[in-house]
């Protein structure tokens, strides 16, 4: 499986190989911040898996709520969130920024015990109040 994925404005272009390693909606609270929802959707890969082909990526550090570094990677034009890599050796791209996601729909949702009490969560999927093992 090879797809490609861009920003809002276009100045940042990637491509993804492979199977991911999972798909997941997050609702921690950094998430729900990032994405201005009440989740972000998610496709962990392995980092030889995701090529920046066109654009220069920003950077922004964090400590997530596994308490491993999650760094941020954005268009410095439009700010688009277009991935971000965790200390734990996985970069999750978000699943928004590509051009089709047919046949990788979310598996899993994450931090639940974080969602917003309106949010709506999943029945049709496993549900952790935090991150799984």
């Amino acid at each position: 499986m090879k797809r490609t994925g861009n920003c809002s404005c276009g100045n940042v272009a990637f491509s993804i190989e492979g199977d991911p390693i999972n798909t997941v909606f997050c609702y921690c609270k950094a998430c729900q911040v990032a994405s201005g929802s009440d989740k972000f959707y998610g496709v962990w890969l392995k980092p030889e898996q995701f090529s920046v082909i066109k654009g220069t990526l920003k950077s922004y550090t964090r400590i997530g709520d596994s308490g491993g570094e999650l760094t941020y990677k954005f268009c410095e034009n439009c700010g688009t969130k277009v991935c971000g890599e965790s200390s734990y050796g996985i970069v999750t791209v978000a699943g928004a920024t590509l051009d089709n996601t047919d046949g990788i729909e979310p598996q899993m949702a994450i931090f639940t015990k974080s969602a917003p009490k309106w949010a709506v969560l999943p029945k049709d999927m496993p549900l952790y109040e935090t991150m799984p093992d």
